[in-house]
């Protein structure tokens, strides 16, 4: 959290900060979900908690397109007011997420390996660079992986002894994790994997005292379907149990209906239009599944130098192994191997901490949206616990090997062996996020004074 806190002064402002500041005031004062529909409200809202006591000046609503309205408003919103005091505040409220981050991650590998495992784990958690970069900034990326990696931890504590208290909180987890963004929605499947993956392990193993109690198919289910009903109103909670994205007397532009019509796949216009058409879901959120979808069709992709007009397989894998830190790439190697050659058999665990990552992962590779990766960040909680366990002769090198020979929480970090290469081998936002402006500026003005345009233009950037 010191790391965290004494970096953020050091970055300027990122590319959707301001306008995930402006949405989640917004969201506050005036119940407005339509600024930034691309994202659930819940970690904008909390990033805007310290700035609600500020006397702010508010940027006027000119019925813009959506996306024009929140990116141009955030932009009036934070440098016509203390931009430096609100970024920090918000910033500080968003880490608060990385500080949780790591005590789940210790728990969930004390519980399922031991204590030494835990403190690795939280050790690994601590010094990657993609957690560190991400970690405050105001942004949903961490809070996913927060929450996401809550449930799937309480979901393993209620089938090791299912309680209603339990089932209650992976709810409650669950629904956290669709109110941070909207690829949450991957909490389901993942879900449904694991009871399924559990009961079938369950059928052939032999009953032992430690667990008497055994669920029934039929009680997956009826589980899987009270942790739907609380999460999905943990999802209506955060838009105060209002099915309009805007208060009244506000529309969103272009409307719901209009921008569903936009999806190029028919069946999933359909299926967005008929949960609208009945409400089944608020319709901020529905709006950014629309969005979502809609964009998997926009980005064009660059890697290992040529550029696709559209996203590849293989762009995360590549992104995973230049991102990552040696130490994590080598202990994953190893887990890899170990549950090959069943060395580690203790498969509820692993089946915990590979299932979530393999979909989340599939998922993104099946996508079109390759700008970087922090859309797969949920991995690392997941396979950083994992690789830990039975790598007794590797403990004593995670915390040196790599992780001395950078700068922490810097976006386009990637390990020493890709380092030269790497502007060369991918393009995402880690590279030009707009985080180093405020840097480049002060080392501009030091080496040529304020006068010059290059100093001039780049702090245009950071305070513009």
């Amino acid at each position: 959290m010191i790391q965290l806190a004494l970096t953020i002064r050091t970055e300027s402002i990122t590319w959707d900060e301001d306008d995930h500041l402006y949405a989640g005031y917004m969201s506050w004062k005036t119940g407005d979900f339509g600024l930034n529909p691309e994202h659930p409200p819940m970690v904008k809202m909390l990033a805007a908690l310290p700035i609600l006591n500020m006397p702010l000046r508010l940027p006027a609503l000119e019925n813009r397109d959506f996306k024009l309205e929140a990116f141009l408003g955030g932009k009036e919103f934070l440098f016509k007011n203390d931009a430096d005091t609100m970024l920090f505040r918000a910033r500080m409220a968003a880490a608060s997420l990385t500080l949780l981050l790591a005590l789940l991650v210790f728990l969930a590998g004390q519980e399922m390996f031991g204590t030494a495992a835990g403190f690795v784990a939280l050790v690994l958690l601590v010094f990657d660079p993609n957690q560190l970069a991400h970690g405050a900034l105001v942004t949903t990326d961490t809070g996913l992986t927060c929450f996401l990696l809550a449930t799937v931890y309480a979901f393993y504590r209620f089938v090791k002894q299912p309680t209603l208290w339990r089932l209650i909180v992976v709810g409650l987890a669950a629904g956290l994790t669709l109110s941070a963004k909207h690829t949450g929605i991957l909490v389901f499947p993942i879900l449904l994997l694991l009871a399924l993956c559990e009961w079938l392990l369950c059928r052939k193993a032999e009953p032992t005292h430690k667990e008497p109690r055994r669920l029934g198919i039929a009680q997956y289910v009826l589980s899987l379907a009270v942790i739907t009903a609380v999460s999905l109103t943990v999802l209506w909670a955060s838009y105060g149990f209002r099915y309009a994205a805007r208060p009244a007397g506000l529309q969103l532009n272009p409307s719901s209906v209009e921008y569903i019509a936009r999806l190029s796949r028919p069946h999933e216009a359909k299926l967005l239009a008929t949960v609208a058409r009945y409400h089944l879901l608020p319709e901020s959120y529905v709006y950014g599944l629309a969005d979502v979808r809609l964009m998997d069709d926009y980005y064009s992709s660059f890697l290992l130098g040529k550029t696709y007009p559209h996203g590849v397989w293989f762009y995360f894998p590549v992104a995973i192994a230049i991102k990552s830190t040696l130490a994590f790439l080598v202990l994953l190697g190893i887990a890899i191997w170990a549950i090959a050659a069943r060395k580690l058999t203790r498969w509820r665990e692993i089946l915990f901490l590979t299932v979530p990552p393999a979909v989340y992962l599939a998922v993104a590779m099946s996508s079109h949206m390759n700008i970087g990766v922090r859309h797969v960040l949920p991995i690392y909680a997941f396979l950083g616990v994992l690789i830990v366990r039975d790598n007794r002769g590797a403990r004593q090198w995670p915390t040196t090997l790599d992780l001395r020979l950078r700068r922490p929480a810097s976006l386009p970090d990637c390990h020493i062996a890709a380092r030269l290469p790497y502007l060369h081998l991918i393009r995402q936002r880690g590279v030009g996020w707009a985080e180093e402006c405020l840097v480049v500026a002060q080392r501009l003005q030091r080496r040529l004074g304020a006068a010059t345009q290059s100093h001039q233009a780049v702090l245009g950037l950071t305070r513009s």
